[in-house]
């Protein structure tokens, strides 16, 4: 059964190479190939509006540009991206650097980007929520072709972090603050979160997504530009420029083509050392080709020719609600994400409701972090992770597997049980031997039970290459 699941595995792995070396040779529809970027560009001006600009292409695909402003409209820096291809919206997060750290495409696959400070990364694949996969890679050498440049052992790696770092918001007016609290099993959920407030008209029509800012503590806020504009918004000239020096920023300088490039033939590499499920496999496989569609997209965008005085030179657009509305807040999921109930707002409103989002109350791994994330030879490293929503009462059992990539090396082993305390968590620390006996990578797996309390039991299974 092993041996099969592991051919399905490779199997996956060689048909993501191969889609990738076709799409290099055919073009990519979401980027054509010498295409001199977008035909149009809007621009947003309402200064409480996340939304800065839309780029356009003739085929219909899209990019869609969010971030923070000051408090006359200056764009100040770009969180977030949603790409548009057909149907199909790719949503990307950026941390305070720029980089890319969450990607998650139309299928629900979950994939995080943990960069190190020595431009290595640590990649995660979530493509349900009991599987996760983990690898690495760094930019000096692909992956899967003879080893890794040396890098720093004293990073602590965390899968938990959802959607990158709290970032300070710039609210501008409490008038257009939308409110979110994030709760689970009765208490906020502290681990950061993708969360969107969708408006919508009586009919059901889409006003506008506005993703929101994590304030830390279960509280999310998101600006939606409803009301009359401030007078004293910056000028079209400024705002052209602004946007432009944001955008001027190249893809290679934030590490987007190195992304590209290399997370998915990380992911699939260790893809076929685990022996991952078909199903969960094929997600992963489907999430990755939407995934360098949007990559290409974004970058097509940014490194076009004549950018400046398109955008420019492109449509204005006041985005500003000035009628009745529904507003609600998601939070995308796999298979289904998780909403707020809608609320009712008023023409005229001086305030918005603050908005609820309950996650399901079934056990949830909130983390797990390796330390160090490069573990020496011969010396043990601590694996940690943290559960919540388990019945008071019940056990915990880790499961830590480390395995030689090759046939040479003995696994190492170790099973530990944890109690679970009275507010229905519990966190375990354990030890791993790291055992090297040749210089490639070798694997870690992780196997999370839970059971008691008369609830059903939870599984989770991480597989982690490190190298």
């Amino acid at each position: 059964m092993r041996k099969n699941s592991v051919i399905i595995a490779i199997l996956f792995g060689l048909a993501f190479f191969g889609l990738i070396s076709c799409k290099k040779e055919s073009g990519n529809p979401s980027a054509p190939v010498g295409s001199s970027g977008p035909s149009s560009f809007v621009v947003t001006t309402h200064p409480n509006d996340p939304l800065f600009g839309i780029a356009k292409y003739d085929n219909g695909s899209q990019v869609h540009f969010f971030g923070q402003r000051d408090s006359i409209g200056t764009p100040l820096k770009i969180t977030s991206v949603m790409t548009v291809v057909g149907k199909d919206s790719t949503w990307m997060h950026m941390n305070d650097a720029g980089k890319i750290n969450m990607i998650r495409p139309q299928n629900g696959c979950e994939f995080t980007i943990d960069w190190q400070v020595d431009g290595s990364a640590i990649v995660a694949a979530r493509p349900n929520d009991s599987t996760e996969l983990q690898s690495e890679f760094t930019p000096a050498q692909r992956p899967g072709k003879g080893g890794f440049s040396p890098s720093s052992a004293g990073n602590e790696v965390s899968s938990g972090n959802r959607s990158g770092v709290t970032r300070p918001a710039s609210i501008n007016s409490d008038q257009n603050v939308c409110e979110v609290n994030l709760v689970k099993c009765g208490a906020p959920v502290s681990q950061s979160y993708d969360i969107r407030v969708i408006a919508q008209d009586n009919e059901g029509k889409n006003l506008g997504t506005f993703p929101a800012i994590n304030m830390g503590g279960g509280v999310y806020k998101a600006m939606v530009p409803g009301g009359l504009a401030p007078s004293n918004v910056i000028a079209l000239s400024k705002l052209c420029e602004s946007l432009t020096d944001l955008l001027g920023v190249s893809c290679a300088l934030l590490e987007m083509p190195t992304l590209k490039e290399y997370l998915c033939l990380s992911l699939s590499s260790a893809a076929a050392a685990s022996g991952i499920a078909a199903p969960a496999s094929g997600v992963i496989f489907t999430g990755c080709v939407a995934v360098g569609e949007a990559l290409d997209l974004y970058c097509n965008t940014v490194n076009a020719s004549g950018l400046s005085n398109k955008i420019c030179s492109g449509e204005i657009w006041d985005r500003t609600i000035q009628y009745d509305m529904w507003i609600y807040a998601t939070t995308p999921g796999m298979p289904y994400g998780t909403s707020s109930p809608k609320a009712f707002i008023q023409n005229g409103y001086q305030s918005l409701p603050k908005l609820v989002i309950p996650l399901p109350g079934k056990t949830k791994l909130e983390y797990l972090t390796i330390s160090p994330s490069r573990p020496v030879n011969l010396e043990y490293f601590t694996l940690k992770c943290g559960l919540s929503c388990l019945p008071a009462g019940g056990k915990v059992k880790v499961i830590a597997k480390t395995a030689i990539n090759t046939s040479m090396g003995n696994p190492f082993l170790n099973e530990m049980e944890y109690n679970v305390s009275e507010t229905g968590e519990a966190f375990a620390e354990i030890p791993v031997f790291c055992a090297r006996k040749t210089v490639q990578s070798f694997c870690l797996d992780v196997t999370i039970l839970a059971n008691g309390g008369g609830q059903e039991a939870f599984g989770y299974h991480l597989h982690r290459d490190i190298r």
